[in-house]
């Protein structure tokens, strides 16, 4: 396993043996291949978390900001 990033909510680590991308963040778990994993990186680095924030500050929704799928 080679961790690329880890914190205490989580890490992201590549499997060595059949080179996976596995995010872990709290209870949640994303497998990703190599193509997939740059995919989803892009759509992340992409958000502007502050303009989420205030477009949907009056949803019932305690979390804020989607992630486009």
């Amino acid at each position: 396993m080679e961790i690329i990033s880890q914190t205490i909510n989580g890490k992201i680590f590549k499997c060595t043996s059949c080179s996976a991308i596995h995010i872990e963040y709290k209870n949640i778990n994303f497998n990703f291949s190599q193509i997939q994993y740059n995919h989803f990186k892009k759509i992340i680095l992409k958000i502007d978390g502050k303009e989420f924030e205030e477009r949907n500050r009056h949803t019932v929704y305690r979390r804020k900001i989607i992630i486009p799928t």
